[in-house]
């Protein structure tokens, strides 16, 4: 996905879900990650460990 399109779909999704953005001093310029949660891949179970390994 382009990167403007992936913007102006974060933009669209943040009217809608709650967006969360992670600033770092990574050093590898021009550098992003996007990451969306409850995809066919991704189930409740798995967001629950995710959350559980983040505390």
């Amino acid at each position: 996905m382009l990167h403007d399109s992936v913007f102006r779909k974060l933009d669209t999704e943040s009217k809608l879900f709650k967006v969360l953005v992670i600033k770092t001093n990574e050093t590898i310029p021009y550098t992003s990650v996007f990451l969306q949660l409850d995809c066919a891949y991704w189930n409740g179970d798995k967001e629950k460990q995710l959350r559980f390994n983040i505390r």
